[in-house]
């Protein structure tokens, strides 16, 4: 395994405990720090453009935090990474697998899966329609902040 996959994971790993233990303030209303439509729309975009330069996650999340005050909190910049980096790996598989006229997805639960993905995903065990997918009634859409459960071709 290269090393700086290895750095990523052990990244990934050490801060999964902490940011899922973390209060869910990335999409509450109520809050002075919650990210606007447009501003998470700028942080999707700039994640991407980051990415295809080819820089690491830690390099990415720490100009997030430059890029954006509600994200000056490391914690903050993690989450907001991580999330979108899954929900744009479910994006691409289902744009994959309309290209390819899939009819069935299987989602694969994190080691670390949430009481709701547990539930929709019956424990991982239920296959998804082509349907249920576009209609959004199972990821990306329902995706949640510290998600890290993915969607796959069954």
């Amino acid at each position: 395994m290269n090393n700086m996959r290895y750095m990523e994971i052990n990244l990934f790993k050490k801060y999964w405990k902490l940011n899922n233990k973390l209060q869910n303030d990335y999409f509450i209303k109520s809050s002075n720090k919650a990210l606007t439509e447009k501003e998470l729309k700028e942080i999707q975009q700039f994640i991407f453009e980051l990415q295809q330069k080819g820089l690491p996650s830690s390099k990415i999340i720490a100009k997030l935090q430059e890029y954006n005050t509600k994200l000056t909190e490391k914690y903050r910049a993690e989450r907001v990474f991580w999330t979108e980096v899954k929900r744009r790996e479910s994006n691409q598989v289902v744009e994959a697998g309309e290209n390819l006229e899939l009819d069935e997805y299987r989602w694969i639960l994190s080691p670390h899966a949430c009481k709701i993905c547990r539930k929709v995903s019956n424990n991982g065990k239920r296959i998804f329609t082509a349907k249920e997918v576009a209609d959004g009634q199972v990821p990306p859409a329902i995706t949640h902040p510290n998600c890290y459960c993915i969607l796959v071709p069954k």
